[in-house]
């Protein structure tokens, strides 16, 4: 009999406590989030601070790494040819379909890439298949050119770890500016005159 008491004493305390309400799935998928950001930016600053790796982004004032790639209009791109040829500045841009401030950013370096026909503005799809970026230029209408990172060589020799990744090079293929991280039309301005 005791048992049974002691039983129903514990049932009844159950039965006192408030129900437990299920977390909403908004605020698991905000934590899910949080977690998830925390593990690239710890990621991204050892990338960053690690003085043994060699895989680190070429740094401002170094020679832009050559690549070439395959071209969305059926075209190749080679930075070093481009150089021998034009010689104007070049803003390389790498980016991926499913990255969303890379997609952000775009309708806004077409926009400042049209006004700057002085500089060769090339975007790099970096770690995505042709036929997601190819659908989204053409319905968003980019008509800066787009590269393809087929063999992975601007992943490479850029260490692309971020993305966007943006780089300015000047005429003499020297890196003047690199970004990490979505653009602003104003940014990007600012950006181009430290080019001119």
């Amino acid at each position: 009999m005791t048992e049974s008491t002691s039983g129903s004493s514990r049932v009844e305390a159950r039965e006192d406590e408030p129900p437990r309400r299920p977390t909403p799935l908004t605020v698991r998928l905000l934590r899910l989030g949080g977690f998830v950001v925390v593990l690239l930016a710890v990621y991204a600053l050892i990338q960053v601070t690690r003085g043994d790796d060699p895989a680190t982004p070429p740094e401002v004032g170094s020679k832009a790494p050559d690549f070439t790639v395959r071209t969305l209009d059926g075209d190749r791109f080679s930075l070093s040819g481009h150089f021998e040829s034009d010689g104007s500045p070049v803003f390389l841009n790498m980016w991926a379909e499913w990255c969303f401030p890379c997609r952000a950013e775009m309708p806004a370096i077409d926009a400042v890439a049209a006004e700057h026909p002085e500089v060769h503005f090339i975007g790099v799809v970096v770690d995505d298949d042709e036929a997601p970026a190819r659908s989204f230029v053409e319905e968003y209408e980019i008509e800066y050119q787009i590269g393809l990172d087929d063999d992975r060589v601007v992943k490479e020799s850029y260490v692309v770890w971020a993305m966007p990744s943006t780089y300015l090079i000047d005429s003499n293929g020297v890196i003047v500016e690199r970004i990490f991280g979505p653009l602003r039309e104003e940014q990007l301005e600012e950006l181009l005159e430290s080019v001119e």
